[in-house]
């Protein structure tokens, strides 16, 4: 059995240390693990996006959009932006606090 995870939020909220922490766990656990990050503007408190595939033999470090088991959201706007990942009848897990830029 494979499970697709996404980890979003905003930089500085541990989401590449979540995703890290994810994997060790499962390679601890004898499974094949992937992962991969869109970091793009993370020390300016932009979208980080990490990906954590594992399982017996996970397809590639890449989730497809509609395929992701769980979707861990740190930042809700966050959270929302990246539902398209999701596949029906995912599990959403998310902060309901909203982290405000400090240039807003």
């Amino acid at each position: 059995m494979n499970c697709d995870i996404v980890i979003t939020g905003v930089g500085g909220q541990g989401n590449v240390l979540a995703s890290r922490l994810l994997a060790r766990a499962a390679m601890e656990a004898g499974l094949a693990v992937f992962t991969s990050e869109m970091i793009g503007m993370a020390q300016r408190e932009g979208v980080v996006m990490s990906q954590v595939r594992m399982g017996r033999q996970p397809a590639g470090p890449l989730i497809p959009d509609g395929s992701a088991d769980v979707l861990l959201g740190f930042e809700p706007s966050e959270a929302a932006r990246a539902l398209c990942k999701l596949k029906p009848g995912g599990v959403v897990i998310t902060s309901s606090a909203p982290v405000v830029p400090v240039t807003a």
